[in-house]
């Protein structure tokens, strides 16, 4: 609910927000002054979840780097870190953090020279944005301004909204793994279920099948306000192709536009990523390209040196997770994962809002 609130909120909220941010620049045809200060400014002031998550990981690596913790008494701190974030990498489906993963994580990262500077960074991040943002605002001639104040706290409750669905999954773990038991089915095939179809066949309900195959390859949902359609297949997937067809044939792209969600400039080397299990063949530095992330891509959002989606606005988890990671990110980059090759080298110039093949 949170999510869909944000969904709706942003819309409304961004473009009174962007004409005035507009009216208050000099210069109102420096794209990238624009795309800097909208960045900042629709960035939270609060930690989120990932930033606490991270700061306690990190702080768990100095002391075992510096000697102070150690035996049972690193044990039990990675315990109690596996209870409180073990959830991140988990969205609908997927594996949790376990202690095993966290202590291979801490010795990986033990002689790792940016660990300090790091974990400063993230301690002073929240006074650093409050600062940058009050300095903004003062520049800006309007240091009351309610529309920043608003789509500020937008983006907090939207990024945060993300945990809700990881969090369920995991308390929810045992529940679904007897209803695959008892249907005999997969997870995957569990979560192309509606409600009422799992209902009816766990009661045995004639007439009632377990959904199609043509699910697994492409589902969705039309929501009206008379009523809720699902469809798959085909038919979703013409919709699919009929939203997301790249403009141009892909040897025709030399240069691809977005709007900036993190400012910034790199160069590295495309990886497409439909799923977490893609971590796995993504190096540090590499830029993700993917139709949008959800809080389980955090662990390789923070190997990227940029993010790109097709989806997404500048308060989706995409733009404010590369913000905290001072990556560039661009969101709303149509055709991304199918314009751009895997493996291929391009320039993300963040500020102007647009990716270039080398």
């Amino acid at each position: 609910a949170y999510d869909f609130y944000c969904m709706i909120a942003e819309p409304a909220f961004l473009a009174p927000f962007d004409a005035w941010l507009t009216s208050r620049l000099e210069t109102i045809d420096d794209v990238a002054a624009f795309n800097i200060d909208r960045s900042l400014l629709t960035s939270p002031t609060q930690p989120t979840s990932t930033q606490r998550e991270e700061h306690s990981f990190l702080s768990m690596v100095q002391k075992c780097r510096d000697g102070q913790l150690s035996g049972d008494a690193l044990e039990k701190a990675i315990a109690n870190h596996v209870m409180e974030y073990g959830w991140i990498p988990v969205y609908l489906s997927g594996k949790g953090w376990d202690a095993a993963y966290i202590s291979a994580q801490i010795q990986a990262r033990l002689h790792d020279p940016d660990v300090d500077a790091r974990v400063q960074n993230l301690e002073f991040y929240p006074q650093d944005v409050q600062k940058r943002i009050a300095g903004t605002m003062q520049r800006l001639d309007d240091p009351t301004s309610p529309w920043a104040l608003c789509m500020q706290h937008i983006a907090f409750v939207r990024n945060e909204s993300e945990t809700i669905p990881s969090l369920a999954t995991c308390i929810l773990r045992p529940f679904y793994q007897e209803i695959i038991k008892r249907l005999g089915i997969t997870e995957e095939q569990l979560f192309s279920f509606t409600p009422e179809e799992v209902v009816s066949n766990l009661r045995g309900t004639s007439g009632t099948p377990i959904p199609s195959s043509h699910r697994l390859v492409a589902a969705c949902n039309i929501v009206t306000r008379q009523e809720l359609q699902t469809r798959d297949g085909a038919a979703a997937r013409s919709l699919f192709d009929a939203v997301y067809t790249p403009p141009q044939a892909q040897q025709e792209v030399v240069a691809l536009k977005g709007a900036c969600a993190s400012p910034g400039e790199v160069e590295g080397i495309v990886r497409i990523v439909q799923s977490v299990e893609d971590e796995e063949r993504f190096s540090k530095g590499d830029i993700l390209v993917s139709e949008s992330t959800c809080i389980d891509y955090v662990p390789i959002m923070r190997l990227a040196s940029a993010v790109i989606t097709e989806l997404g606005g500048i308060t989706s988890h995409a733009a404010i997770v590369s913000r905290e990671l001072g990556i560039p990110c661009l969101v709303g980059v149509k055709g991304a994962t199918r314009l751009l090759k895997d493996g291929e080298r391009v320039r993300v110039s963040a500020n102007q809002g647009k990716i270039e093949r080398l």
